[in-house]
């Protein structure tokens, strides 16, 4: 037990800490958030849509590898880029500039940072809800 000057008391016990949490990529991650709750049609979702379930494990699993993929390409020099084409998206990983749409996004390493987290949150937040 923990006496405080002022007569209150606490329990000693080591108590769980947030300061885990750095601003900048909280910050990056709520920027990616806002971005992807416009749907095609211009309304906009929840932010924290996602919390009610979204398709299960196994069909989640298939988005965070894609998410990697790119995070991955990344760190090997290459340049990504996405492309939606009759509603489908198409991924390229580029090293020659030269070859890229104007219509075409281009994935960042914070981006695709904030794709994986959001997956893995996806994904833990699914198996809790028991979608497997």
């Amino acid at each position: 037990m923990r006496k405080s000057p002022h007569g209150g008391i606490r329990n000693a016990q080591e108590k769980l800490s947030y300061d885990f949490y750095e601003p900048r990529v909280e910050q990056d991650l709520a920027v990616y958030l806002h971005a992807h709750s416009f749907m095609p049609d211009g309304s906009r979702r929840s932010v924290s849509n996602w919390q009610k379930g979204m398709f299960g494990v196994k069909e989640d699993m298939q988005s965070l590898q894609r998410h990697l993929k790119d995070l991955e390409a990344l760190t090997k020099g290459y340049s990504v880029f996405k492309e939606v084409e009759d509603g489908e998206e198409i991924t390229h990983y580029i090293k020659d500039l030269n070859f890229v749409h104007p219509d075409w996004e281009e994935v960042t390493f914070v981006k695709a940072c904030c794709a994986v987290r959001f997956n893995i949150c996806v994904i833990h937040n699914d198996y809790l809800l028991g979608l497997e």
